[in-house]
């Protein structure tokens, strides 16, 4: 009825046209903030320079980080980025890079490098502009040393970009590498040369400055080692808990973080190259004493430098033992997945033991697992691990791994409850269920209280059909994509040869491409591999 519909006052119209002026002004509002958000990069200033890392477990963020403040202390713009935000149109409209890339696995990129091999490298794209210059983080105990830097760099060189120094290689931390980063930037940058020359520096390299070398260690104290495995038809594996040896030592570290171990020489090796060395400066031969003797100096000389077989070739006679150790390069460190959490009070490790070519074991698990005692300090230092770290919400958490990687997901499960977040589903696998089921108490007391909501395992060597971690999921297909429509994050640790490549190309398979994509991009996607 007509008499049913409202009156058009002044005061309705007046309203009616305020509402509209509001909506038009959001709208426009709207429009220029998408328009601002999606315009172009602009062309850096002459003094603006890009770092960019390709980081797995922080390091390469670490170095990354220290390269910006390095310029900008003499007063340079620069921005910091990871790989993964790196664009086509970012690399046409930049003209000065640093690119700080890490290797994961066999040569393969990281993580946060996945969005930039995925959708930039492919691209035939000309940068005639662009100078660059490559630090390039490896390990030359892998087959592919800095695979994914060399695969960077050879893309680079295709696009028509010119390089502004040979790339530099990082075995694990070198400081003589990382000494000349230093200098090739010295070279490269007009700032940092004037700044050098204002100091009255040498010209020659210099060891690498302290914010670019590994943080101080600390002295833990080993306090109980323990075999998980016994009877296992893999290597062992070995339940390490240390002790801070000051009672102020670091707690400023999280779950997923990395425990970085400068290891020691067997005091057998040692007492072999003292021998050699006595004997070449015509002496009496004492080895047993020499090496076994509480305190002897060659102990302490020699207990973190590379010994091997030929150590003495080129080497001018007679030598003394203090300029030997000189000589020697330092031992790497050793990274290992903590398997605690700081309120603790101690951290625990899980280590497998491992064998050289002729059977021995090698130096970091040789001495973790063998050649380091109950009550001997052990020197560490605590790495951060962004990449690795559990979100702050109470969303929840897939976590899958393989062997030792248990200690990683376990410290993150650890913090989750103590957070109160309890959406938790682990997925682990091993060799047998009787002898390889590392932390099997923890993970029974978890899914009984309920902390873990569901807990999967595949033990290859139990019956007849050989299952490992990957094989689980596509029977778990639905609960997984329920868990990732619910704004789950996927955490993967352990080996990166088998294991990691194999969960990756399986969560792919069942959740699809673009949606691994998402969650890669999104930090939903995480690993912590070896």
């Amino acid at each position: 009825m007509l008499t049913d519909l409202p009156v058009l006052t002044a005061e309705r119209l007046s309203l009616g046209l305020t509402a509209v002026f509001v909506y038009v002004c959001m709208c426009v509002w709207i429009y220029a903030r998408h328009r601002h958000n999606t315009a172009p990069v602009r062309a850096a200033p002459d003094t603006d320079w890009l770092i960019v890392y390709a980081s797995q477990t922080g390091y390469a963020q670490q170095l990354a980080s220290s390269t910006a403040d390095t310029l900008r202390a003499t007063g340079l713009g620069c921005t910091l980025m990871p790989l993964m935000h790196i664009t086509a149109s970012t690399l046409q409209q930049h003209a000065r890079m640093l690119f700080i890339a890490s290797t994961t696995g066999e040569g393969d990129a990281p993580d946060n490098a996945a969005a930039f091999v995925e959708q930039v490298m492919p691209l035939a794209l000309s940068l005639p502009a662009l100078y660059y210059g490559i630090l390039a983080l490896g390990d030359q105990r892998y087959k592919h040393y800095c695979g994914f830097a060399i695969q960077l760099e050879a893309w680079l060189q295709q696009t028509g970009a010119t390089a502004l120094f040979d790339t530099i290689k990082v075995n694990q931390r070198d400081p003589a590498a990382l000494a000349a980063w230093q200098q090739a930037l010295q070279h490269s940058v007009p700032q940092l040369r004037s700044l050098q020359s204002a100091a009255q520096q040498p010209a020659s390299p210099q060891p690498a400055s302290p914010d670019w070398q590994a943080s101080s260690t600390e002295d833990w104290v080993l306090e109980s080692r323990t075999c998980l495995n016994t009877g296992s038809s893999g290597l062992p594996v070995y339940h390490l808990v240390l002790k801070p040896a000051r009672a102020l030592a670091s707690r400023n570290w999280r779950a997923g973080d990395i425990a970085e171990i400068v290891p020691r020489n067997p005091p057998h090796l040692i007492a072999a190259v003292l021998d050699q060395l006595t004997a070449a400066q015509g002496h009496a031969s004492q080895p047993t004493k020499a090496g076994n003797q509480p305190g002897w100096p060659g102990t302490d000389l020699l207990a973190d430098r590379q010994i091997h077989s030929d150590w003495h070739q080129g080497l001018a006679d007679p030598l003394d033992l203090a300029t030997l150790a000189e000589r020697l390069p330092r031992l790497g460190i050793r990274s290992y997945s903590i398997a605690s959490v700081p309120a603790d009070g101690q951290i625990e490790l899980l280590v497998r033991e491992s064998r050289t070519g002729n059977g021995a074991p090698g130096v970091g698990a040789g001495w973790l697992c063998h050649w380091a005692q109950p009550g001997q300090k052990i020197e560490l230092q605590i790495r951060s691990n962004p990449s690795f770290h559990i979100p702050e919400d109470d969303r929840p958490m897939i976590l899958i791994g393989n062997g030792t990687g248990i200690a990683g997901l376990r410290s993150l499960i650890k913090q989750r409850i103590a957070q109160g977040h309890t959406r938790n589903w682990l997925l682990f696998g091993e060799r047998s269920a009787a002898v390889d089921f590392h932390f099997a108490d923890d993970c029974a007391a978890w899914l009984h209280e309920g902390s873990l909501q569901q807990l999967d395992t595949a033990f290859s060597r139990d019956g007849d059909t050989v299952r490992y971690v990957q094989d689980l999921l596509p029977a778990r297909q639905t609960s997984l994509r329920q868990w990732v429509d619910q704004g789950a994050s996927i955490y993967v640790c352990g080996s990166a040869a088998g294991m990691a490549p194999e969960v990756h190309g399986m969560l792919v398979k069942l959740l699809g491409a673009p949606t691994m994509s998402t969650l890669i991009a999104s930090g939903r996607y995480r690993r912590d591999i070896y």
